[in-house]
């Protein structure tokens, strides 16, 4: 096979699969997604330290509507923007790094706000 020939069925299979990953209208942008996991995973901390469990499934339903609310999404447009990243990996893990970064900044400063508060009291 000639080299331009090669160079052209390689160029438009590039094409091709740069469209397949081609974020839908109606999935949310992976700004979003992120934001929107790391209000997810609070929330998770929050149902954790408060002792919410099974049973009480009303309850933590309303915590994670309350993400969505925040975010002005509703449960459909989080499920199938769900459902796109998860069907292409590639994106969707360049998402969870800065969620987990995101977190853990949190998590520091919620201890160092711990630390100067106790160091107040004494």
């Amino acid at each position: 096979m000639k080299a331009s020939v090669r160079n052209k069925i390689l160029l438009l299979a590039l094409i091709g699969l740069s469209l397949l990953a081609c974020r839908p209208r109606n999935v949310l942008s992976p700004k979003q997604m992120e934001d929107i996991f790391v209000d997810l995973h609070t929330a998770e901390g929050m149902i954790e330290i408060s002792g919410l469990n099974y049973g009480q499934d009303e309850r933590l339903k309303g915590y994670f509507q309350s993400v969505l609310d925040k975010h002005g999404i509703t449960q459909a447009q989080f499920d199938s923007s769900l459902v796109w990243y998860t069907s292409n990996p590639v994106i969707f893990e360049k998402i969870y790094p800065k969620v987990v970064e995101r977190l853990e900044k949190q998590a520091e400063a919620a201890k160092e706000a711990e630390q100067a508060a106790k160091t107040q009291k004494e």
